[in-house]
C-alpha cells in the first residue's frame, strides 16, 4: 500500500498559496516533501542559476534529450531567449553549457522525435531544431503553440492547443486537427500512446478522438508525465505547476492529489529523459530530474531492469568463457 499525503496538509498549502505566504521564488528548486520520499521518488538539480527575467515568472521552458544524448533547453530570458545545450548530468551551472545560441520563440515546449527535437510556439509555429540549439528548419503552415508530446505509439507530435496531430515521419511534416480535442497549456500521452492529457484536467482517448473524462483540477498545473511502472504508481500523472509544487495524481483512488515536492519556483513544462526513465522538469530558472525508482519511468516505458549484470550473471559468463577456452584447445590439439 502507498502512503498518502494528508488531505488536511494540502489544504493548509491551498490556504498559504492563497493568502501569498506560500509563492513561488525565483531560483528556489522544489524539495521533496516526506510524502514524495516514501513513495520512492528522488528528485536533483541538473542546471541552476541560468539567466532570470523577473522575481515570479518562467525562466525554464521546454526541453529534450537530443540525438547526441544531450539536453536542448528553452530559457526565457530577458535578453530574448537562447537554446542551451548541456551534458545529460546533474549539478551544473550556466557556465557548463555546451552550446548556446538566440532564440524568439517564446514559451516552447521542445519533443524528440524522427532523430530530431522539435520546438512549437516559435511565432506560433513547429521549428526543428540542430542539435546545438538553432532552428533547423521553420514550418510556418504547421499551428504548434504551447505544450507538445511525442507520441511513444506512433512518434507523431500531439501539441495544444487546440490540439492537432502532427506527422513528422516524412521529409515534411503533416498535421490533422483532432476533432473533439481540447485546448490546453502543458500536456502529455501515455507511454501506450492510448490517451493524452492537458493540464485543464482533460482526457482525450487518440484512438477513438474522443473524450475519455477528467483526472480533476490541480491548482497552477502546466507540464505533466505519466507514470509507467510494475508498481502501484503505474498510470498516475505528474503535474509541475506554477506556484512551485509536483503533484502526484492518482488516478486508481478517485484522482486524489498529493504534492510530492514544494517551495519551488514557477514551474512550466516537462519533458522525458530517454537516457534514464526520469523526467526533466523546470523550475524558475533551473532544470530537475525527478525520478520514480528502478523499473519505473516517467512520460516513457521504463529502461530495463538490472542493465548492470549482477555478480552470478558475471560467474556464468566466465563459466562459459572458460568452456569456450577448453574446447578451443581441444580442438587444437
Amino acid at each position: 500500500m502507498r502512503a498518502r499525503s494528508i488531505g488536511s496538509s494540502c489544504a493548509v498549502a491551498a490556504a498559504l498559496l492563497a493568502l501569498g505566504l506560500g509563492s513561488a521564488e525565483a531560483g528556489a528548486p522544489p524539495t521533496l516533501t516526506v510524502a514524495g520520499t516514501n513513495l520512492g521518488f528522488t528528485l536533483n538539480v541538473i542546471v541552476s542559476g541560468l539567466p532570470t527575467t523577473n522575481g515570479n515568472s518562467y525562466d525554464v521552458l521546454g526541453s529534450a534529450i537530443n540525438s547526441d544524448g544531450n539536453i536542448i533547453l528553452n530559457a526565457a530570458a530577458s535578453n530574448g531567449g537562447h537554446n542551451y545545450v548541456f551534458h545529460d548530468v546533474n549539478n551544473q551551472t550556466a557556465a557548463d553549457a555546451i552550446s548556446s545560441v538566440a532564440y524568439s520563440g517564446f514559451a516552447s515546449a521542445l519533443a524528440y522525435s524522427n532523430g530530431l527535437v522539435w520546438s512549437s510556439a516559435f511565432g506560433g509555429h513547429l521549428v526543428s531544431l540542430n542539435n546545438d540549439g538553432s532552428v533547423r528548419t521553420q514550418y510556418n503552415n504547421i499551428p504548434a503553440s504551447q505544450g507538445m508530446w511525442t507520441n511513444p505509439a506512433n512518434g507523431h507530435l500531439i501539441a495544444g492547443s487546440s490540439m492537432i496531430d502532427i506527422d513528422v515521419s516524412g521529409a515534411t511534416p503533416t498535421f490533422i486537427s483532432l476533432p473533439g480535442g481540447f485546448a490546453s497549456d502543458g500536456l502529455t500521452v501515455s507511454p501506450d500512446g492510448h490517451f493524452a492529457y492537458g493540464s485543464q484536467g482533460a482526457i482525450y482517448d487518440l484512438l477513438t478522438h474522443t473524450s475519455a473524462g477528467s483526472f480533476g483540477s490541480v491548482s497552477g498545473s502546466d507540464g505533466m508525465g505519466v507514470i509507467s511502472s510494475s508498481n502501484g504508481l503505474n498510470g498516475d500523472i505528474i503535474v509541475n505547476t506554477t506556484n512551485g509544487n509536483i503533484v502526484l495524481v492518482d488516478v486508481h483512488n478517485s484522482n486524489q492529489q498529493t504534492i510530492i515536492a514544494s517551495g519551488g519556483g514557477y514551474g512550466d513544462y516537462v519533458s522525458p529523459d530517454r537516457n534514464d526513465g526520469s523526467l526533466l522538469v523546470s523550475s524558475s530558472n533551473n532544470l530537475l530530474r525527478l525520478s520514480c525508482g528502478e523499473g519505473c519511468a516517467i512520460g516513457q516505458a521504463p529502461p530495463p531492469v538490472g542493465a548492470i549484470p549482477e555478480p552470478e550473471t558475471y560467474a556464468l559468463m566466465l563459466a562459459g568463457l572458460g568452456m569456450l577456452s577448453w574446447v578451443a584447445r581441444r580442438r587444437r590439439a
